[in-house]
C-alpha cells in the first residue's frame, strides 16, 4: 500500500506543478496581449488623427479649384477636344508586335 501511494505522489507533484506553469504561462501570454491592444489602439487612434486632418486639407484644396485657376495654371479652352480611346492590354501587345 505505501509503494502505490507513492507512485501516486511521483506522479500527482509533476501533474500540479506543470499545472501552475502552464497557467503562469497562460496569465503571462493574456497580459502582453492586453499591452500589445492598447497600443495598437493608440496607434489607430493617431492614424485616425491623421486621416482626418489630411482629409480637412483635402476638404480646403479641392473647393478652391475653379476655372481662373485652370487658366492660371496654364490650362486653355480648346475648340474640338480629341478624346483617347482605351485599349484593352492584349490589343495593345498585339498592335506593338505587328509593328
Amino acid at each position: 500500500m505505501n509503494n502505490i501511494s507513492q507512485k501516486i505522489i511521483i506522479t500527482i507533484i509533476p501533474c500540479i506543478i506543470g499545472v501552475f506553469l502552464l497557467y503562469g504561462f497562460l496569465v503571462r501570454q493574456t497580459i502582453l496581449n492586453v499591452v500589445a491592444r492598447e497600443e495598437v489602439g493608440r496607434s489607430v487612434s493617431s492614424v485616425l488623427s491623421s486621416t482626418s486632418s489630411l482629409e480637412t486639407q483635402y476638404i480646403a484644396l479641392k473647393d478652391g479649384i475653379n476655372i481662373d485657376l485652370a487658366y492660371e495654371k496654364g490650362f486653355m479652352d480648346t475648340d474640338s477636344p480629341t478624346f483617347i480611346t482605351r485599349t484593352t492590354l492584349s490589343r495593345a501587345s498585339l498592335a506593338i508586335r505587328i509593328q
